[in-house]
């Protein structure tokens, strides 16, 4: 799991932890915390050859079992490593969870909405921002965790922590199988990531209080303190020691600290009126960003589970010499980041994007002679890309205002207000040409097996649009 989001967390908190107002238990509850801790028997659950590094682990291990809810099963190895080797295992697992044709694509895509650069390299870029403040990494593998040479006893071990949760979260649940199997559905990855980032932040947040107070501390009683911690802009109050990270666009920023953040929310939320702590693995892991954002739609009797989504027209058969480049989802995390990077009204972005339940996009690209007669202007550039963008939602008004918002926010991102046809507020359709940027936008509401839904259209002006609305056909699949 990275630590890049940890070590700037880390380091603002131990800040502010005099500042938290965290008074100590009674006398009676601090007995019964300790009396709960595993016996010294717990050393031989973990070892390796650095001695003093093996102390610090068996020291904290008992404060980890205890605030993640979570027994160590296995024995896991502690030691240290060179930053070199500790490179080459990161990058290693980097290629592997973003090889670089899906790198290629995931950049293309995000690059057409106008999250990223044209000209950034996102995979040279990633990996020198996760490389930039190296401390250690957890190896499922080997159930090792490691620690790189020359970093200090107080650096180390807040990091030792939240690493040490991840490997027992990996005993309780196989991460690698969990994120493999979601791996072609980019909102419910988001969302693993936010549970098990979550749990970790949150145990390395009671850790850091103790240390820091003296008191034993339950966060789930202490919500401000959390909100708190969730309202921060960690990586700005990082930024000024990390120039990888200053440089990174404000998409790349805020999906670094959202597993974090909103994870670390999630896990309030879930642990407040569930005693006992149940770990957010299995059937507590939430399957969508929009279940993290809103955890009422994860607790409740009836989940709030997303709606699938699926293109009729699969890649090899769409005419006109389109082909799928990417095709996967947004969800609503990333939906409102869209929209309030150009309506520039995080607000009025947050309330379109609150009805989301389902979505599914196709990036698609013609690099070969096209067929059929331009429609509407010049000839296109010659490998030209259309966006198409489904969407469902959960009643008629969440769709109707998601309709116009992400209306205004292409022809904002396209640095127009539209130069052809476009429907009032309200309307079941509008419509922008921009010849500025060469692009047609197209936004639809309708209604499929009594949901509303919303489709965007992103197309090249000057090309045949009637292969490019085929592509764009859809059902739903299951949901709530």
């Amino acid at each position: 799991m990275s630590v890049l989001g940890v070590w700037v967390l880390a380091t603002l908190l131990v800040a502010c932890g005099g500042q938290t107002g965290v008074r100590a238990a009674p006398a009676a509850a601090a007995d019964t915390m300790a009396a709960a801790r595993p016996d010294s028997a717990t050393a031989g659950l973990v070892g390796g050859g650095d001695t003093s590094l093996v102390r610090v682990a068996r020291e904290v291990l008992p404060a980890v079992e205890r605030e993640s809810g979570l027994a160590a099963t296995r024995p896991l190895a502690v030691a240290r490593t060179t930053r070199k080797r500790l490179e080459t295992y990161m990058l290693g697992e980097f290629e592997q969870d973003l090889p670089p044709a899906r790198a290629r694509a995931v950049e293309e895509t995000y690059s057409r909405l106008g999250l990223l650069p044209d000209s950034l390299d996102l995979p040279t870029f990633l990996r020198k921002l996760y490389l930039e403040q190296v401390v250690g990494y957890y190896d499922p593998g080997r159930d090792t965790l490691y620690v790189r040479e020359g970093v200090t006893d107080a650096e180390f071990r807040p990091v030792l922590v939240h690493e040490m949760t991840h490997a027992l979260q990996d005993e309780h649940m196989d991460l690698d199988s969990l994120m493999r199997a979601r791996q072609d559905d980019n909102d419910a990855t988001t969302a693993a990531h936010a549970a098990l980032e979550g749990q970790a932040t949150y145990v390395m947040l009671e850790w850091l209080l103790r240390q820091r107070t003296g008191a034993d501390v339950d966060l789930a009683t202490m919500r401000s303190l959390v909100d708190m911690v969730s309202g921060t802009d960690l990586l700005s109050a990082g930024a000024s020691s990390m120039p990888e990270l200053a440089s990174a666009p404000p998409f790349i920023r805020a999906s670094l600290v959202f597993p974090y953040q909103a994870g670390l929310s999630f896990i309030q939320a879930l642990w407040e009126g569930h005693p006992g702590r149940p770990a957010p693995l299995g059937v507590d892991m939430p399957t969508s960003t929009e279940q993290v954002l809103h955890p009422a739609h994860f607790l409740s009797d009836t989940r709030d589970v997303p709606t699938g989504i699926r293109f009729t027209a699969d890649s090899a058969s769409l005419e006109g010499g389109w082909r799928d480049a990417h095709t996967d989802d947004l969800g609503e995390f990333e939906t409102r980041f869209f929209l309030a990077t150009f309506l520039g009204d995080t607000a009025r972005a947050r309330s379109a994007a609150r009805g989301w339940d389902g979505d599914r996009y196709r990036l698609l690209r013609r690099c070969a002679a096209g067929t059929g007669a331009a429609e509407d202007g010049p000839a296109a550039p010659s490998c030209p890309e259309a966006f198409v963008w489904a969407s469902v939602w959960d009643g008629p008004e969440a769709a109707a205002a998601f309709s116009t918002a992400v209306d205004e926010a292409f022809a904002a991102r396209y640095g127009s207000r539209g130069a052809g046809s476009r429907s009032g507020p309200g309307s079941p359709s509008a419509a922008d040409t921009i010849p500025g940027a060469g692009r047609v936008i197209t936004v639809s509401r309708a209604t499929m097996e009594g949901r509303p839904t919303v489709l965007v259209i992103d197309r090249p002006l000057g090309v045949d649009a009637a292969p490019i609305r085929a592509a764009a056909r859809f059902r739903l699949a299951g949901g709530s």
